[in-house]
């Protein structure tokens, strides 16, 4: 799986990190907006050589499998399925909650802007069939070895893999990240499920 992963220069993150560390320390510190708290967060991240990836532009780049279907999910990571909302003009709604649409809203959803995916084969399709507008699958195990090292709940973490089918069928390689903004996600952990723990997600869909 192919993600687009965002890069700034090392020299770069240093001087950002130091001014913003001597403006919390000073009496300009009012002049922090919450766009330098996710940048400094941000450049944290990679400052420990963390990864950092642009989800809008990865899942515009992944694209579609054959039947039109997006190729990569995300949801929150205590969900067990998740649920995709195929909008108008190639936007996008992943959620955990099944009756997601464009006005109902969840907490965690992701929400992917007009443009992001080509829903329609040709420029004479205007419209979605409502069977066909929302598609689910399960969502990956996280083995203990990874949430041994949470800080927080599972609620408060998304999942992104690539969809072999949008059915009930176990994916094989998940990345569990954390959004700092609606479209940056920071890496923690990646994994890779074995034979054994498939089969085992198989028998409880």
């Amino acid at each position: 799986m192919e993600l687009e992963q965002l890069v700034v220069p090392k020299e770069k993150i240093e001087e950002e990190l130091q001014a913003f560390k001597q403006l919390l320390r000073s009496h300009k510190r009012q002049l922090l907006t919450d766009l330098h708290r996710d940048l400094a967060r941000i450049y944290g991240h990679m400052r420990h050589k963390g990864k950092v990836i642009d989800i809008y532009s990865s899942f515009k780049k992944a694209g579609l499998n054959k039947n039109r279907n997006p190729k990569l999910a995300i949801c929150r990571a205590d969900a067990s399925m998740c649920y995709c909302y195929k909008g108008w003009s190639g936007s996008a709604i992943y959620s955990k909650d099944s009756g997601i649409t464009k006005v109902r809203k969840s907490h965690g959803d992701i929400r992917f802007p007009e443009g992001t995916f080509q829903w329609m084969k040709d420029e004479g399709e205007k419209w979605i069939p409502w069977s066909k507008a929302f598609i689910q699958t399960p969502v990956p195990y996280i083995p203990t070895k990874v949430l041994s090292k949470l800080r927080y709940t599972l609620k408060n973490y998304h999942i992104i893999w690539e969809v072999e089918k949008w059915a009930r069928v176990p994916p094989k390689d998940p990345i569990l990240v954390k959004m700092v903004t609606p479209n940056i996600a920071l890496v923690l952990a990646t994994w890779e499920l074995t034979e054994l723990e498939r089969a085992v997600i198989m028998g409880r869909l």
